[in-house]
């Protein structure tokens, strides 16, 4: 048993040590010019893209959503429609910080119910 955990672990630090490289390569080939594009992830805070007209700011719901767990059981119907809300408002905010990518469209939620203010 202590061979599969063990083996669990080694899998789990390679996976982060590939996505971290994966990351940091883009963002240097973003803020050099060589691609065209933004990154964002879950996990980012929306203030740092400092985009005029934001969905939203960082606040508790937010926070919230930027731990919460990945797991194969179902979210439920708050989580998802907040996540789904959470990665469209990071999506424009990080769009909206490049002018070669940004959009004059009226920003609004895609589901209003689960609005993040």
């Amino acid at each position: 048993m202590d061979d599969i955990l063990q083996f669990r672990r080694i899998r789990d630090i390679l996976t982060d040590q590939a996505r971290t490289l994966r990351k940091r390569w883009l963002t240097s080939e973003l803020a050099a010019g060589r691609k065209q594009g933004a990154y964002w992830g879950v996990d980012s805070e929306i203030g740092a893209f400092k985009a005029a007209g934001a969905l939203t700011v960082d606040n508790v719901k937010t926070a919230r959503l930027q731990t919460l767990p990945t797991r194969t059981c179902r979210f439920d119907e708050r989580d998802q429609g907040r996540l789904i809300n959470w990665g469209y408002a990071l999506a424009a905010a990080a769009l909206a910080c490049r002018s070669d990518l940004a959009s004059e469209a009226e920003l609004a939620w895609p589901l209003p119910d689960w609005h993040l203010s």
